[in-house]
């Protein structure tokens, strides 16, 4: 899986930006919002952490400024009804910590104002969401690292909202092996404490 890209932008479109990655061309889709950066030219170098989507007749990439940012868009394709172009549109219309807010108060108006996004899938999409979206400063406490600790939490059957709550928590110093960190994470996330 690719996790991210440092290249050279070679072109941008209206929905993605192409980087030249050592004479190798990725399109990675992006939110509106970072098109709009003034530091994205062509020609200048860019750093986009990526999520990959494999369907059988495509494979597809989605690039983000922020770590955090691929963990809500991961978040948002667990949900049912949302795949990635309208993961992708909502992290367009909303930053993270506004996306938590409207999910706080349930706010459908504000969601179905997203392209692909009706009052009915909305409603859907709050409901799945209630009570599993931690604050953004928990999905991406520390950075990268963090996002692995995450992950490795996940890949052991913890929710993601469990994982980011106890990779928050840990006092461990985010340079750490992942390893100490995943054992100090598992301590807060047994019964026992």
């Amino acid at each position: 899986m690719i996790a991210g890209l440092q290249g050279v932008v070679a072109q941008i479109e209206p929905d993605a930006l192409v980087l030249d990655v050592r004479g190798v061309f990725y399109r990675a889709y992006v939110p509106s919002s970072l098109l709009q950066r003034d530091e994205l030219r062509t020609g200048t170098s860019f750093f986009l952490h990526t999520h990959q989507v494999v369907r059988e007749d495509a494979l597809t990439l989605y690039g983000f400024m922020h770590a955090t940012d691929v963990a809500w868009f991961r978040m948002l394709l667990g949900v049912n009804g949302v795949g990635p172009r309208v993961a992708l549109s909502m992290l367009s219309r909303f930053s993270t910590d506004e996306l938590v807010d409207v999910v706080e108060r349930e706010d459908v108006g504000s969601l179905s104002s997203v392209p692909g996004i009706g009052r009915k899938t909305a409603s859907r999409i709050l409901l799945d969401l209630r009570g599993k979206l931690p604050a953004s400063t928990e999905l991406g406490a520390a950075g990268t690292g963090d996002l692995e600790l995450i992950e490795a939490l996940e890949s052991l059957g913890y929710s993601r909202s469990e994982s980011a709550v106890a990779a928050a928590g840990i006092d461990i110093e985010a340079g750490a092996d992942l390893e100490p960190r995943l054992l100090a994470a598992l301590r807060q996330l047994s019964p026992a404490g």
